[in-house]
């Protein structure tokens, strides 16, 4: 069994090359070419690892599943159109690098409250 994250790196690029699935690494210190994971991160730990106070291994379990579930199914999310992530899932349609929602199309990753339209805009004449 591999334990340290150098053991587990090569573990990952043996699976990768095999399967020829490329890898994309950030670059050091620049935690915002991945935005989604930090804010997802921010949120985990500030409303749910800051505010509890763990007791052993299963009860950490149960009160970061609970508040998944909450995160998941119970909260809408503004840049999902003001629907919970699993409402999302179950209507969005993946088109391309569009995500296409009922009656709307946004561009992937981008605020739907800031954008107009997700066609490319056309010269005029």
């Amino acid at each position: 069994m591999y334990y340290g994250p150098e053991f587990r790196a090569r573990v990952m690029e043996t699976w990768s090359e095999q399967r020829r699935v490329p890898l994309q690494f950030i670059e050091p210190g620049r935690p915002m070419q991945n935005a989604f994971v930090e804010s997802f991160n921010g949120r985990l730990r500030d409303e749910c690892l800051n505010s509890h106070w763990f007791l052993d291994l299963g009860d950490a379990r149960r009160k970061i599943r609970a508040w998944v579930k909450d995160y998941n199914e119970q909260r809408p999310h503004s840049s999902l159109g003001y629907l919970t992530p699993n409402e999302f899932a179950a209507t969005a349609r993946y088109r391309g690098r569009f995500l296409r929602l009922p009656g709307r199309c946004y561009a992937a990753g981008q605020n739907p409250s800031r954008i107009r339209s997700a066609a490319p805009s056309r010269a005029r004449p």
